[in-house]
């Protein structure tokens, strides 16, 4: 198995549709590290020849990327290599003696590509809470950005900004969202802008870690919802109950 500490590992079964094709994906987040220097940050990232043990996964997903625009955790090694790499580790990953940021970075790509696995990075997870102070647009222009940049094959919207859907009139999670869509609109410009900027024509992925709704208490009961497919269900509700107003 790959060395992770605190990864996430999910079984997706082929729900990235036509962008990964029908084969089974086998998903990995990668966070903090068991060691920070050298091979130690290659085995951590699953990097095939540097790990202990062989893998099944296929996706790997880097944390985090953070509205501002910094990387964090297991990312930040990804943009900042001559940080956290020898000269001799860099020279043979790209191949090279003058090994630069861009040519590691591309190197370690390579090795990822010939191994039928795709890198991408994962972004905001449970401190980051953009979506009333960000513009979505220019939020997802940054990040599609970062990604060319960095040379990834894409980008998870790791949102957990559960404030968007529990916050007003309301304690239930997806009423707020039935009523003002606030953290629906958001999400779905962000992620427009993106695909916009990232086109599945050339490869490149745009997935979502659905943030579940933490078990909010009432006087009377508990509730736990799946706000996406919840949410969804009450936005249709009430653009029937509009049309049917509308007809009378």
């Amino acid at each position: 198995m790959v060395s992770i500490s605190n990864s996430l590992v999910l079984l997706l079964f082929g729900i990235f549709g036509k962008t990964l094709g029908s084969t089974n994906r086998f998903v990995s987040y990668i966070d903090r590290l068991n060691g920070w220097w050298d091979t130690a940050v290659l085995e951590a990232w699953g990097v095939p020849g540097y790990v202990s043990e062989p893998y099944a996964y296929n996706v790997l997903i880097l944390s985090f990327y953070l509205s501002s625009g910094s990387a964090v955790d297991a990312l930040d090694p990804w943009v900042d290599p001559t940080g956290y790499f020898s000269t001799q580790t860099m020279q043979t990953i790209c191949n090279c003696t003058n090994p630069t940021d861009d040519s590691f970075r591309q190197g370690l790509m390579n090795i990822y590509h010939a191994h039928g696995i795709k890198l991408i990075m994962s972004c905001f997870g449970s401190t980051d809470y953009p979506t009333q102070s960000t513009n979505p647009n220019t939020l997802g222009m940054n990040i599609a950005n970062f990604v060319k940049q960095y040379q990834l094959d894409g980008v998870d919207l790791d949102w957990e900004d559960t404030n968007a859907f529990s916050s007003g009139a309301f304690t239930l999670c997806v009423c707020v969202c039935m009523r003002t869509g606030l953290g629906e609109t958001w999400l779905s410009n962000l992620t427009s802008t993106i695909r916009s900027q990232l086109p599945s024509s050339q490869g490149y992925i745009i997935t979502h870690a659905p943030q579940v709704c933490v078990a909010k208490q009432t006087k009377k009961k508990t509730i736990t919802c799946l706000f996406v497919a919840i949410a969804m269900t009450c936005k249709k509700k009430n653009m029937r109950k509009k049309k049917k107003k509308t007809m009378t």
